[in-house]
């Protein structure tokens, strides 16, 4: 968490817990992307928020082998092809 703290700026934290109250408000649909090798955010914890997030508006994608900021560059065609399959049933027509 430091070395991404030092990188960027932001404090995450050390404890997904964090993050699941404000999961628990989140109304609109929701797609988390996750990498495999996530060091950041291991997908057990992506996994952790996706479930305290209510509805079921809401998808997982797992990227093999990719960490936490390479999800599109390990998986391009996997990535685009969510993400626009995501839009495509979430947004109003």
């Amino acid at each position: 968490m430091l070395v991404y703290y030092l990188r960027t700026g932001v404090w995450l934290g050390f404890d997904v817990s964090s993050v699941l109250p404000a999961a628990a408000r989140i109304a609109c649909p929701v797609l988390i992307v996750s990498g495999e090798a996530d060091w950041i955010v291991p997908p057990a914890d992506a996994r952790r928020i996706l479930a305290a997030i209510p509805g079921t508006r809401k998808r997982f994608l797992s990227v093999p082998n990719a960490a936490h900021d390479g999800t599109y560059s390990a998986a391009p065609a996997l990535y685009r092809n969510a993400v626009l399959g995501f839009l495509d049933s979430s947004l109003q027509r």
